[in-house]
């Protein structure tokens, strides 16, 4: 399983941030179907725009994910195996 966790960016000046906040996304991919589930609205939007057919999606949704991951650059992957 791949947990995506947001990165932390540097609080402004006199203003807190939340303690012990953590905002996960979990993603899978069908491969009956050839969708992902539970994408974001934006990475939803950013696949659906970039013309990747479902048959490619099928194939390497593995490299369909990460090319996600780094094209937005504010996730990174904790690998968790279980």
């Amino acid at each position: 399983m791949i947990i995506l966790t947001k990165k932390k960016r540097s609080p402004l000046i006199g203003i807190a941030t939340p303690t012990n906040f953590v905002h996960q996304v979990h993603v899978g991919f069908d491969p009956l179907t050839g969708i992902f589930t539970g994408l974001p609205k934006e990475w939803k939007q950013l696949l659906d725009a970039s013309n990747i057919s479902k048959e490619e999606m099928s194939k390497n949704p593995q490299v369909i994910f990460l090319f996600i991951l780094i094209y937005n650059n504010n996730y990174f992957i904790i690998y968790n195996k279980t």
